[in-house]
This record gives C-alpha cells, sequence and structure tokens, in this order.
C-alpha cells in the first residue's frame, strides 16, 4: 500500500521496473555507481585542461569541475533513494 510519504518510492521503483525493494536497492546502487565514476571522470578532466581557453573563451577547467560537483550531488540523492530502500519504507521486502 502507497502512502504519501512512500510513493515516491512506488514511483521510483516502477521506473527502475523492480517489484521489491530488495530490487530496488540493487538499481539504484548500479546507477549510483555509475554517477560516482562519472563524477571521478569529470574530476579528472578538470585537473586536464587548461583554466581558461583562449578559442572557446570560457574556463573548460570550471565548467568540467562544476560538472563533477553536479554529478556527486546526483550520487549522494541516489544514496537516500538506496537508504530508504534499505529501510523497507515501503513494506515490501
Amino acid at each position: 500500500m502507497s502512502t504519501v510519504r512512500t510513493g515516491w518510492m512506488d514511483e521510483w521503483a516502477d521506473h527502475l521496473d523492480v517489484d521489491n525493494d530488495a530490487d530496488a536497492v540493487i538499481a539504484v546502487r548500479r546507477l549510483a555507481a555509475r554517477a560516482q565514476e562519472l563524477e571521478k571522470e569529470l574530476r579528472d578532466l578538470a585537473r586536464s585542461v587548461p583554466d581558461h581557453d583562449e578559442i572557446w573563451g570560457t574556463d573548460l577547467a570550471a565548467e568540467a569541475a562544476e560538472a563533477s560537483w553536479a554529478t556527486r550531488i546526483i550520487a549522494d540523492g541516489l544514496h537516500q533513494v538506496e537508504a530508504a530502500f534499505l529501510r523497507h519504507e515501503r513494506g515490501e521486502h
């Protein structure tokens, strides 16, 4: 049974195409791992380009660092979703 408090979890489960919290945890962990890998790649990219690019007229390193930070926020959010499924807030094991 879905409540206002856990309705968002039902939406996540539907989107992940899973039937139970254990499978949701596995799927969300995969997504979080992908986000963490992207964050690392973007951080490495930020270190690999000059601070200011004369051709593009922008700070490519700062853009990559900002993208890395945004990806870190996504990974953190996914870990919060995972934690909710681990607590079985929906009552489905």
